[in-house]
C-alpha cells in the first residue's frame, strides 16, 4: 500500500492512512488467528443411529434378505455422511451394531457377515475394486461413502474369516465370526480393522486369539486408536493403546445400554477423556426403549453430547476438536506429550490391576482348597474411577475367563436367592471389590480423576 501526502493536508492524510493500515492489519491478524486455529484443530462427527432392526434375529434368512435390511441402515448412513460433508467434517464415526443389529445366534447372523481380508496383508479399495472379494457389499458401500464425503469413515459390521481345520482355535463350523470396526480413508481405501476382544453376551461372535491394538494415522490430526463398547472397561486394548502407541484420539463405536449407577454412556465416555487426556469420538445406537442412548465428542475440557430417553430420533453431532488435547492439569503449559498427571494415572491403573490380579489368585487358591464358590458381597460405595472394572481384564489373564466369571456369579446368585439372576458387570465387580487393596496414594482422587 502506498500513501501520497502533499501540502497542508499531509498530516490529516497521514493520520487517515495510518488508521486504514491499522484497521487492515487488525483484520489480517484476525484472519491469521482464524487460520492458525483451524490448523490446530480438525472437524469430527459422530452419529447416534436409530437402527432398523431385524424383526426376528433368531430366524434364518438369506444373504439377499440380510442385505435388504442392512441397506436401509446404510441409506441413512449415506444421508448423514453427505450432511456432515457440507460442514467440512474430516472424520466421522458410526455406532456398533448400527448396520446389522443385535441378538443374533451364531447361525442366524451368518448372512449378515462380510468377508474381511486383513488390511495388513492386502491393500484394497472396495469402492474401486468391488469384485475383488465375494460377500463384501457392506464394505463397498462404506468405502464409497468415504469417497463421496471426502472424509475418514469409521463403522462397525459383522465379518467372517475362514479357518483351517488344523487351526486349534478354529470353530467347528470352519470360520471365525468377528464384531469388527473398519476404518476407511477419504479416498475409500480400507486403512485398518479392529476386532472386538471383550464381548458382552455376544454368542454370535468369536474372541480374536490375540488382542488387536489398532491405530491409524491421519493427515489432519495424527494418530487415532480404535476399540468398541465394552472394551472401554478393560486395560487391554483401551489403556494399553494410550500407554504404548502414543494415541491422542479415540474412535469409539458402541451399542451401550445404560445401567445406573456406574455404567452410564456419557459419564463413561467423558471420564475416559478426562482421566487420560485424550479426545473420544463416541457413537452409540439410539433405542430409548432398551436404554440405549448417549453419544458425544469429548475432550478433556469440553463435551458435545446427545442423550435422550424420550425422542425416537437420532442425532448428528459435529464439533471442532483440538489436535493436541489439553488436560485439566497444567493446561497452560500444554505440550505435544501426554500430561504427566495422565501418565501417572495410567501407571496407577496398571499397578492397581496387578494388585487386584494377585489378590484374586490368592482367593481362587483358597476357594479351590475349600471346594467352595464365592457369594456376591453386599454392595459398598465405590470411590474409584470407572476403570475399577479393569479387574475383569486381568482376571482373563489370570486364566479366569469372562464366561466362567458369569457362570460362577450365576451359581452364587442362584444359591443365595433360589432363582436365576441377570448377571451384569457390576455384580461381578462387587466380588472383585472385596479384595481390592486401597492405594496408599489418594492424590488421584484429590486431583479429580473420579468425577467430572
Amino acid at each position: 500500500m502506498v500513501c501520497i501526502m502533499s501540502g497542508t493536508r499531509s498530516k490529516l492524510a497521514l493520520f487517515l492512512c495510518g488508521c486504514y493500515v491499522v484497521a487492515l492489519g487488525a483484520h489480517t491478524g484476525e484472519e491469521c488467528v482464524a487460520r492458525h486455529h483451524e490448523a490446530e484443530s480438525y472437524v469430527a462427527a459422530v452419529y447416534e443411529h436409530p437402527s432398523i432392526l431385524s424383526p426376528n434375529p433368531l430366524a434364518l434368512t438369506s444373504r439377499q434378505q440380510a442385505l435388504e435390511l442392512m441397506n436401509q441402515n446404510l441409506d441413512i448412513y449415506e444421508q448423514q455422511v453427505m450432511t456432515a460433508a457440507q460442514k467440512g467434517v474430516q472424520i466421522m464415526v458410526f455406532p456398533e451394531d448400527g448396520i446389522h443389529g443385535f441378538n443374533f445366534t451364531r447361525t442366524s447372523i451368518y448372512p449378515f457377515l462380510d468377508f474381511m481380508p486383513s488390511p495388513q496383508v492386502v491393500r484394497w479399495n472396495p469402492c474401486l475394486e468391488p469384485h475383488r472379494f465375494n460377500d463384501t457389499e457392506v464394505l463397498q458401500r462404506l468405502s464409497c461413502m468415504a469417497i463421496k464425503g471426502d472424509m475418514f469413515l469409521v463403522a462397525n459390521l459383522g465379518t467372517k474369516q475362514p479357518c483351517h481345520i488344523n487351526d486349534p482355535g478354529c470353530p467347528d463350523d470352519g470360520r471365525y465370526q468377528f464384531n469388527t470396526d473398519v476404518v476407511f480413508s477419504s479416498n475409500g481405501t480400507l486403512v485398518d480393522r479392529y476386532r472386538k476382544h471383550n464381548l458382552y453376551f455376544e454368542a454370535a461372535f468369536d474372541v480374536p486369539l490375540q488382542v488387536d491394538h489398532t491405530t491409524f494415522d491421519t493427515p489432519f490430526a495424527g494418530r487415532f486408536g480404535v476399540f468398541t463398547c465394552f472394551d472401554i472397561l478393560f486395560f487391554s486394548p483401551a489403556v494399553r493403546l494410550l500407554r504404548d502407541y502414543e494415541v491422542k484420539h479415540v474412535v469409539y463405536p458402541t451399542a451401550w445400554m445404560n445401567q445406573l449407577p456406574l455404567l452410564a454412556a456419557i459419564e463413561i465416555q467423558k471420564a475416559f477423556a478426562v482421566a487420560f487426556g485424550v479426545n473420544v469420538l463416541a457413537a452409540n445406537v439410539h433405542h430409548p426403549v432398551l436404554g440405549m442412548t448417549g453419544s458425544g465428542i469429548h475432550t478433556p475440557l469440553k463435551s458435545f453430547w446427545y442423550h435422550d430417553m424420550e425422542n425416537p430420533n437420532g442425532r448428528l453431532i459435529i464439533a471442532q476438536v483440538a489436535k493436541n488435547p489439553v488436560g485439566l492439569i497444567d493446561a497452560e503449559n500444554a505440550t505435544g506429550e501426554m500430561d504427566p498427571s495422565h501418565s501417572k494415572c495410567v501407571h496407577f491403573i496398571e499397578e492397581g490391576a496387578k494388585g487386584w490380579k494377585e489378590s484374586l489368585c490368592r482367593r481362587l487358591k483358597t476357594e479351590s482348597q475349600q471346594q467352595s464358590e464365592p457369594g456376591i458381597p453386599t454392595p459398598r460405595p465405590m470411590h474409584t474411577t470407572p476403570w475399577i472394572s479393569l479387574d475383569v481384564a486381568n482376571l482373563i489373564v489370570s486364566n479366569e475367563s469372562w464366561k466362567s466369571l458369569q457362570q460362577r456369579s450365576q451359581t452364587a446368585c442362584k444359591r443365595r436367592h433360589g432363582r436365576m439372576c441377570v448377571i451384569r458387570p457390576s455384580n461381578i465387580l462387587r466380588v472383585l471389590m472385596e479384595d481390592r487393596p486401597r492405594p496408599k496414594d489418594r492424590s488421584y482422587q484429590e486431583r479429580g480423576f473420579n468425577s467430572i
